[in-house]
């Protein structure tokens, strides 16, 4: 019985839990975007998992950010282990080579707060003028 109840507030609370992450998703997305000409949105204007964003960050290696970012314990993914690697499965998709060599893919969930977006982009922010300093 116990088991039955707990199924159905579940069910209930999905589409609550689908659309208040959605919402941090666009509010990361509009965040991100506003950093910098060169952070790009991959796949913005099709249907996407709300839990998940694909971003290029045109000119910077998706390794080098990768690292860097963890060092400031912000997580994000390029695939590998037993995962493809995004950048393979972005060009089967069509995009552009060095583009999805600086792609990475954050992933949300319902224990993301708007404080978490908050700090993430503070980091990246950060991260992107390290980088921009890098390139001259």
């Amino acid at each position: 019985y116990a088991l039955g109840v707990s199924c159905e507030e579940a069910s209930q609370s999905i589409d609550f839990i689908s659309m208040e992450i959605a919402h941090l998703k666009a509010y990361f997305e509009k965040e991100l975007k506003a950093l910098s000409s060169s952070v790009q949105i991959l796949f913005e204007n099709s249907p996407r998992l709300s839990v998940s964003s694909c971003v290029a960050f045109q000119g910077i290696n998706q390794e080098a950010l990768l690292f860097y970012l963890n060092k400031q314990k912000v997580f994000a993914s390029f695939g590998g282990g037993s995962f493809q690697k995004i950048s393979l499965l972005l060009q089967a998709c069509g995009i552009d080579p060095a583009l999805s060599h600086s792609a990475l893919n954050f992933t949300l969930s319902k224990e993301t707060s708007p404080e978490d977006i908050k700090e993430v982009i503070g980091v990246l922010k950060n991260t992107l003028q390290y980088f921009s300093k890098l390139a001259y």
